[in-house]
């Protein structure tokens, strides 16, 4: 693990610490060395590491993650005539492969990697992220300064970058609980978005590019009878796993009580030394109860040792401010407190820990891609396939009338009516509550505008394939990655994440889909493959959506203590959020369970502000405990 960051100056004469003051922050990504490395105008830092450069001393190398393809990069560039020795590092690999194949080398890498690369002859800065999106990269360009950073609060520390909410993004994260796709709540501050490279020539221009695109791979579905299919899955899961073993020390698997949790651990015991794997396991009392008792199952059909951590109401919010410092942005997730528990626990017994991540959208392994969550109707479905293919006749009409109907009219057609459901049902504040809660944030986040982002849904063949392209591109990488790598690593965890290797999620994305999907038929594949192993009761476990997660919790004095803060804190005197509505939702507390989520998010938003907003970025994380932080 390490930190990355960067600066373009405006000129030679206006070269600042910038970089010195992202790498401050920095530091506890990684112990080690730091370098920086100046080429007129540009400054390429890291720490945790010595940057890596080519021979001729012309092309240097940062490296956040690792490779998981190594072995198959050595191959191809020792066919290409390179002599590259097997002990090399990754950031060697990368050098080689640039000096090979220019700009294009991305497409040769596979893993979960941040990549700053700088070309001197050339006068190149390329930044890459990984194709799903595990690490994150930030970038800042204002005024001819180019900054970047593996993290926010190394932008934020330089004070070049005014700590400035954005407001769509406020209003983004308030309807999803995460900030999506290459939004970040920072004012001017983007994310490199997952499987794009960011190419600033100091000679011509900055672009930003994908080099991947998953939507072709769910528009090529393979034919292949079950069982060879099956074969082919067993493979490719099991060569997934075995590249990404660590040579020495214990291994640690993150049991959910899931399937795709339960699959990695099968597969890393199957090619693991014997007693050298352990699972782990942490939940709510109370709350996760049933998914530790799964968790025990797997773990007893397994024959793996397996430690749980029970977490009460009061750890709940006890290491909350520390949460959200490591987390950078906001997360309404009540869950990332858990994965914060469990990089704890398994960090006391192993650096590397396996999970299940990213099989649940791959595999529609949850009910949410079932009908038993689906509620859109068949005249719905009618209504709009007539109402989006009879737009050639009625767009003329509509703007000879109103040009602004017309345009709303276009909007809608280019929706399809279960697309913006599925949106709507799976939403924190849906559009309504967004109207109640935060007036003044409502007309900045518009859910048929941010769907049109991904044109490609309209191509992916099926509606549960298209489901699981739409969560892929933003559940996925903006909160559950997301939160698991910035939690884990909190801790000093290396993540390994079989089920988002290259190959593997480009066989799955062709995986045949229904237009619909009973719940007993989420993560058919995956079933049929662990049935030898796990229970029958275990295996067909559902998967569901609980809107009313921990929403007893929310009575319990120390968080009802927190909570009581909301009216009078920077949401409602900056006018973000209405004091009113906060004040009937706490009033609510007794009788609702689902208002639990929102205080939370709202919680989790403001503690965010006091953190990153009103108070000069901290080396450290705060160590002062929530109520503190909102007495202001």
């Amino acid at each position: 693990m390490s930190g990355i960051a960067g600066a373009i100056y405006p000129d030679v004469f206006q070269v600042y610490h910038f970089v010195e003051q992202m790498l401050d922050i920095l530091d506890h990504t990684g112990k080690g060395p730091r370098d920086i490395y100046t080429h007129r105008n540009i400054q390429l830092g890291a720490t945790g590491q010595k940057l890596a450069t080519n021979e001729k001393k012309i092309v240097y190398c940062a490296l956040d993650g690792s490779l998981a393809n190594k072995s198959q990069l050595l191959k191809e560039l020792r066919s290409q005539g390179t002599e590259i020795e097997e002990h090399e590092d990754d950031r060697a690999l990368i050098l080689a492969a640039y000096e090979i194949w220019g700009t294009s080398f991305p497409d040769h890498l596979d893993g979960n990697f941040i990549i700053a690369l700088f070309d001197q002859n050339e006068e190149r800065l390329l930044l890459i992220r990984d194709r799903i999106g595990v690490k994150s990269l930030y970038w800042y360009h204002h005024n001819n300064l180019f900054l970047f950073s593996t993290e926010l609060k190394g932008l934020l520390a330089t004070e070049a970058v005014p700590q400035t909410i954005a407001m769509d993004a406020v209003s983004s994260y308030l309807y999803f609980g995460y900030i999506p796709q290459d939004m970040t709540p920072i004012q001017g501050v983007n994310k490199l978005l997952p499987g794009y490279v960011l190419n600033f020539s100091l000679r011509k221009n900055m672009q930003v590019e994908s080099y991947w695109s998953l939507s072709a791979f769910f528009q090529s579905t393979h034919r292949e009878k079950p069982q060879i299919l099956l074969q082919h899955l067993d493979h490719l899961i099991n060569s997934s796993v075995r590249k990404r073993l660590p040579k020495e020390g214990k291994i640690g698997c993150l049991l959910s009580g899931g399937l795709g949790s339960a699959a990695a651990a099968l597969y890393v015991e199957k090619n693991a030394s014997k007693n050298k794997v352990e699972a782990y396991t942490a939940g709510f009392t109370g709350y996760n109860d049933p998914d530790i008792s799964a968790a025990k199952d797997a773990a007893s059909s397994l024959t793996m040792p397996h430690q749980i951590m029970a977490i009460n109401s009061n750890q709940c919010i006890e290491n909350l401010p520390k949460i959200i410092w490591y987390l950078d942005e906001p997360i309404a997730d009540v869950n990332v407190v858990s994965a914060w528990y469990l990089g704890e626990l398994a960090s006391k017994h192993t650096k590397t820990v396996f999970s299940g991540m990213g099989s649940d959208e791959f595999l529609a392994g949850h009910s949410r891609y079932s009908t038993a969550e689906q509620k859109l109707g068949p005249l719905k479905n009618l209504f709009q396939h007539i109402f989006r293919h009879s737009k050639y006749l009625t767009l003329p009409l509509l703007k000879l009338v109103w040009e602004p109907l017309a345009f709303r009219y276009l909007k809608a057609v280019r929706t399809d009516p279960w697309q913006i459901a599925y949106m709507q049902r799976n939403a924190l504040f849906d559009l309504n509550l967004l109207h109640d809660a935060a007036p003044h944030l409502k007309d900045l986040f518009d859910l048929e505008a941010f769907i049109q982002r991904f044109h490609h849904l309209n191509r992916v063949p099926t509606k549960v394939g298209a489901l699981l392209y739409l969560d892929i591109k933003t559940r996925l990488a903006d909160c559950y990655s997301f939160q698991y790598e910035k939690m884990l690593s909190a801790h000093g965890l290396h993540w390994e994440t079989p089920f988002l290797d290259r190959d593997l999620i480009e066989f799955l994305a062709g995986l045949p889909e229904p237009d619909a999907l009973v719940e007993l038929q989420t993560a058919s594949l995956l079933k049929e493959l662990l049935k030898n192993n796990f229970t029958p009761q275990f295996l067909n476990r559902p998967k569901r959506t609980r809107l009313n997660f921990l929403g007893t919790w929310a009575s319990f004095p120390p968080i009802m203590e927190l909570f009581q803060r909301l009216p009078h804190g920077d949401l409602v005197d900056t006018g973000l959020v209405s004091a009113d509505w906060i004040r009937k939702r706490i009033k609510e507390v007794p009788t609702s369970k689902v208002v639990f989520r929102y205080l939370w998010a709202l919680l989790t938003l403001e503690l965010w502000i006091q953190i990153f907003i009103n108070r000069p970025i901290s080396r450290t994380p705060p160590t002062q405990p929530a109520i503190e932080l909102l007495r202001h």
